[in-house]
């Protein structure tokens, strides 16, 4: 068993018309798509930056795509499909799956290029200190949890998308006896156009994409 943790990154595959809609309108669904791939290539660096275990990028619905392979050459990561489901189906397949190697895993989603090198290596070292961990966003949900544990109904009862899913999913997972020892800095994640604007501003990569 490998005792670091490991860290899943979340993703959907870059399709035109499929990924950042509710940037559109103002931008186009190719630039849409193209603000998608920036961000799944800054949580990539980013990570590989400051996370000190191995990393996986898990792609909904399929891997196959030119884009995934050639990251997952620059930053030799394995790549992943993620499962059927929702979201909380999802979470809890590829945690499971790598539980059975790792003793904890982290899920984080890659809307969060922002995202600190410190929390990052807070993230890990609560993991490796046997805490349970949990990153929530302004909008009432969470940019990433990370645990030693997984219960098949950890995320049940959760409205994915709403401002209840932080709160719920706490108290999800505490009927299955999962409490998290450590709250990270609260993040705004980037879902709409606004939501770009603001983060453009600690984020480089993605300030091309104003309009």
């Amino acid at each position: 068993m490998n005792n670091n943790p490991v860290l899943i990154l979340f993703a959907k595959k870059p399709v035109a018309g499929e990924v950042k809609t509710r940037l559109s309108p103002p931008l186009s669904a190719n630039q849409a798509r193209q603000v998608a791939m920036t961000l799944i290539d800054e949580s990539l660096d980013n990570a590989c930056r400051h996370w000190p275990g191995p990393i996986e990028l898990s792609l909904w619905p399929d891997s196959d795509d030119e884009f995934v392979e050639t990251l997952s050459k620059r930053y030799t990561l394995a790549v992943s499909e993620q499962s059927a489901g929702n979201l909380g189906d999802k979470m809890y397949a590829a945690m499971a799956a790598k539980l059975a190697n790792h003793q904890a895993a982290l899920i984080m989603g890659c809307d969060v290029p922002h995202c600190c090198g410190h929390i990052l290596q807070t993230a890990f070292a609560g993991l490796a200190a046997k805490k349970n961990v949990i990153g929530p966003t302004i909008d009432g949900g969470y940019y990433c949890i990370g645990s030693w544990a997984v219960d098949e109904n950890m995320f049940a009862n959760v409205a994915w998308g709403t401002d209840q899913a932080f709160a719920q999913t706490i108290n999800s997972c505490s009927h299955c006896e999962i409490e998290f020892d450590l709250h990270l800095p609260i993040l705004r994640d980037l879902d709409c156009y606004d939501d770009l604007v603001v983060i453009s501003k600690q984020c480089a990569a993605l300030q091309s994409y104003l309009i």
